[in-house]
């Protein structure tokens, strides 16, 4: 009877860390995610997100897979590959700002280029 409760006791232990483990790794997924983003062929002025003031700061026209266009700030290791009047499309690593939070839009994220897909003159 006691060897009984004993199996059953360590195959819920066994379930529950199994479950553990599958929201662990859930969580590590919503770190970051990688993206294929159209960078237009002209720069834009950035748009503070905390307080929607425009900035001096010249930002990447960006279009995501949903269509929807935003001003992101920067896209590490893209500065050198960037050339105004040419469209790119371009896949990056989206690095989420905030880890505890949910990701609202692209502007709550850091970019960083994997891969040029595709550079056309505009």
């Amino acid at each position: 009877m006691i060897n009984r409760i004993y199996n059953t006791f360590v195959f819920l232990i066994i379930i529950g860390l199994c479950f553990y483990s599958c929201n662990d790794d859930e969580k590590q997924k919503e770190k970051y995610k990688i993206m294929t983003l159209k960078v237009a062929a002209y720069r834009d002025y950035y748009v503070a997100p905390e307080h929607g003031i425009t900035t001096n700061i010249l930002g990447y026209v960006v279009t995501d897979e949903n269509n929807k266009t935003y001003v992101i700030e920067t896209i590490k290791g893209f500065e050198d590959e960037y050339e105004e009047g040419y469209e790119f499309v371009v896949k990056v690593k989206a690095v989420n700002k905030n880890q505890d939070e949910p990701v609202q839009d692209l502007l709550g994220y850091y970019y960083y280029l994997l891969e040029i897909l595709n550079k056309e003159k505009v």
